[in-house]
């Protein structure tokens, strides 16, 4: 006999048809029902018989309690798994022969049992889990990050059946069990299940700058816009910006190499995108005196022209170097526009 009640409970009684209504019990949860009875009054078999029913079902029928145990004086207990309704259980005794007898009625919430139903579901940077509900329970939440443990506690008394982890690495598998209790009374963790985290890196952003250019111009850098992104530049000479678009100014030709962005969102960073640059050496127009002409030359650019050194200036629609110039042409001067 597990768990015998003291031995002055089986010296009392209360005798004859009579019911016994516990209240305040939660609606859905498992209690243990715990009968307790000793004849002490009778020395054989077939003289008390009785019947018990919790709310309206007969559990015992014609009990006879030497019968059971097999002597008078001894303790017997009988046990039953009942969920109450609307928050009661009714124990009634009724006569079958004699009187019925109880020596004590023990109501008992069982252990409640491991949560169903467990998921984990993998996210950036998370992971979401999600389990069934138990009546009137609280949920305790353990992780661990090998099968079997050792499991840390992760989450406590949770009243929804439903958390999410964010401390988390991307590419760790986490193992994960959940328990639950009620009034106080903790239950056995569920079966584990398994999550990776991972990353969902954005796409690479397309970079640009604003070239050709020459020693003395400004470089413009250049990136394409990823909503909610930070980003990231690096490049020659170690040159580094979070800026989205950057500039350097007054560049020369050390500024020439390959420039490199990255946008990240939350803890996932892009591939690169990239841009080349190249400064060239200081441009500026030649001229040169050959069979009676002059032939301008020039690194890039538009090439302008003005009949007066202080403007207004004009490009010269179509000119390419080298561009051969009459001398016998009017006076005019020459300069470039780089950008």
């Amino acid at each position: 006999m597990v768990a015998p009640a003291p031995q002055a409970i089986y010296q009392a009684e209360r005798y004859g048809n009579f019911t016994y209504t516990f209240t305040g019990l939660i609606t859905g949860a498992t209690y243990k029902v715990r009968l307790h009875s000793a004849e002490t009054y009778w020395t054989a078999t077939g003289q008390r018989r009785f019947n018990v029913t919790i709310n309206g079902t007969q559990v015992l029928t014609n009990f006879d309690i030497i019968a059971v145990t097999g002597g008078q004086n001894r303790a017997n207990i009988q046990e039953f798994n009942v969920t109450p309704s609307s928050g009661q259980i009714v124990i009634q005794y009724a006569t079958v022969t004699d009187n019925a007898r109880a020596s004590g009625i023990e109501i008992v919430l069982a252990k409640p049992a491991a949560p169903a139903g467990l998921t984990a579901t993998a996210g950036v940077s998370q992971v979401a889990l999600k389990w069934n509900s138990l009546a009137g329970a609280t949920y305790n939440v353990d992780r661990a990050l090998a099968s079997g443990g050792p499991y840390a506690p992760l989450f406590a008394g949770l009243v929804s059946t439903n958390g999410t982890d964010t401390n988390v690495t991307n590419g760790v598998t986490y193992y994960y069990a959940v328990s639950a209790t009620v009034l106080g009374c903790e239950g056995t963790n569920s079966a584990f299940v398994t999550a990776t985290p991972v990353c969902a890196p954005p796409a690479a952003p397309t970079a640009g700058n604003n070239g050709p250019l020459w020693t003395g111009m400004t470089l413009n850098l250049t990136a394409s816009t990823v909503p909610g992104a930070t980003y990231n530049w690096t490049g020659p000479n170690g040159f580094t910006s979070t800026n989205q678009n950057p500039s350097l100014v007054n560049v020369d030709t050390n500024t020439s190499g390959l420039f490199s962005v990255t946008v990240a969102a939350g803890a996932c960073t892009s591939s690169p995108g990239t841009t080349a640059v190249t400064v060239d050496p200081p441009a500026s127009v030649t001229a040169q005196m050959l069979e009676g002409n002059i032939i301008l030359s020039w690194p890039g650019g538009t090439l302008q022209s003005s009949t007066n050194v202080s403007g207004p200036w004009f490009d010269v629609v179509g000119a390419t170097a080298p561009r051969t110039n009459a001398t016998s042409a009017a006076q005019e001067f020459y300069r470039l526009k780089l950008q």
